[in-house]
């Protein structure tokens, strides 16, 4: 099952992480703000989708393949990774970066304080999800075999997000947290387990879409409020951020996966939703933009630095504001990406299923 609704706002997320890495001192930043400087946020939001999107794929497989799933994986996710990682690997010291490298090459580097950011730094959260597909099987055979109730469900999964959140809370307002280049930093915003409870959420968000119908007569399919409304929510929670922390007094993860209950929720309501707002979300130009999100995100550090060792100087000198500057990168990183899609991720992808199927049939 695809919901086509979800696919464009994989793009509206990683475009927030691109603007939030690259976009200081621009148009976005000073009229979006908040919001465009949310980058971790969305993340925790890929988390969330992931789990949901997982659930609603395999979930209702006759004959779901443990091994069939994990190549599948491995194709969707480490062609366009390893790609990433070649693109960058000129502008590194392999003297230096030897084990960074490995653990790049081996997607453990979310694991080892202080290498999550070491070679291409957006990829620390395939890290992240690397980790969860090992897990989701496991998962997934226990709900469809065992068939908890939904409630049991999500306490579990809201019990390890709030032990988590707790542990997070308790490390950033420590006298010894010293930054982002400090070990603390580093466990609350990249450690995989950290992040485990967003999964967990996305989960049950998509367990519970599938297993009960009640929610049809509280979420009415049709109406689009209900839309508006979890996008509003999505918004305002990101806009509320330094309100939520001069009232409760103690610095809070927001980009380790404080939001991810609200996100799944979200997630939730859209998904379950059928009305012109989705039917606008689900346009086939929006779907290809989420569709080639997976490359914005994890190309756009390496293309910058391309971008930024030959190309920045000459833009500079035409007179080009920082917005201008911007503009001009995220056409090309999305021309690029759309190249990368069709003629890279596509071809990659059924050129070793083809290669399966044969097998299969010899």
């Amino acid at each position: 099952m695809r919901i086509d609704s979800l696919t464009f706002l994989r793009f509206l997320a990683a475009f927030i992480v691109v603007i939030f890495h690259l976009g200081k001192g621009t148009w976005f930043t000073s009229t979006f703000g908040r919001i465009a400087t949310s980058g971790p946020q969305m993340v925790s939001f890929f988390f969330v989708l992931s789990g949901f999107v997982m659930v609603l794929s395999q979930f209702r497989k006759p004959n779901f393949s443990i091994k069939e799933y994990y190549f599948n994986r491995f194709i969707r996710i480490y062609p366009l990774y390893l790609f990433g990682i070649i693109i960058i690997y000129p502008f590194k010291s392999i003297a230096s970066d030897g084990y960074a490298l490995l653990l790049n090459l081996f997607t453990l580097q979310s694991w080892f304080p202080p290498y999550p950011l070491s070679f291409n730094g957006p990829s620390w959260s395939i890290s992240v999800e690397a980790f969860f597909y090992m897990l989701f099987p496991f998962i997934l055979y226990y709900i469809k075999n065992a068939k908890p109730r939904v409630i049991y469900v999500f306490m579990f999964s809201l019990f390890i997000w709030g032990v988590t959140q707790l542990i997070h809370i308790n490390l950033l307002n420590k006298p010894f947290y010293n930054g982002p280049n400090g070990v603390p930093h580093q466990l609350i915003y990249y450690l995989p387990i950290s992040h485990l409870g967003s999964f967990l959420l996305g989960i049950t968000a998509a367990y519970l879409f599938l297993r009960l119908e009640a929610w049809k007569t509280v979420i009415k399919p049709s109406n689009p409020i209900y839309t508006v409304l979890a996008l509003v929510l999505m918004y305002s929670v990101l806009l509320l951020e330094p309100k939520i922390v001069s009232v409760i007094g103690y610095r809070l993860p927001f980009g380790g996966s404080f939001h991810s209950l609200i996100f799944s929720f979200c997630i939730f309501v859209i998904a379950a939703s059928d009305n012109i707002m989705t039917k606008v979300l689900s346009n086939r130009v929006f779907v290809f933009l989420g569709e080639i999100s997976f490359a914005i995100y994890l190309l756009h550090s390496p293309l910058y630095k391309i971008y930024k060792e030959y190309f920045q100087s000459y833009i500079i000198t035409k007179g080009f504001s920082k917005t201008g500057e911007l503009l001009i990168f995220l056409t090309a990183m999305i021309f690029i990406s759309s190249i990368v899609y069709v003629f890279y991720e596509k071809p990659i992808s059924r050129y070793f299923h083809k290669g399966i199927k044969k097998f299969k049939g010899a």
